[in-house]
């Protein structure tokens, strides 16, 4: 499970900073986490002073009744 990074970043950096293995990158919105690169420690979301980073749930749905 990834984490993302949400639009209210404020672009200071401090979760790339602090990446163990450096997935997140400078983009629009300002930074943006490689989800096949990230090993969702979270040291990213507990680094950001505005809490905007969170770990993306993923959505399942629901098998097909009648295959």
């Amino acid at each position: 499970m990834a984490y993302v990074i949400e639009r209210e970043c404020s672009g200071c950096g401090m979760c790339a900073e602090m990446c163990p293995v450096a997935c997140i990158e400078e983009r629009t919105p300002p930074f943006v986490i490689d989800a096949k690169r990230c090993v969702s420690c979270g040291v990213c979301a507990d680094a950001c002073p505005i809490k905007v980073i969170h770990a993306q749930i993923a959505v399942c749905s629901e098998p097909d009744a009648n295959p």
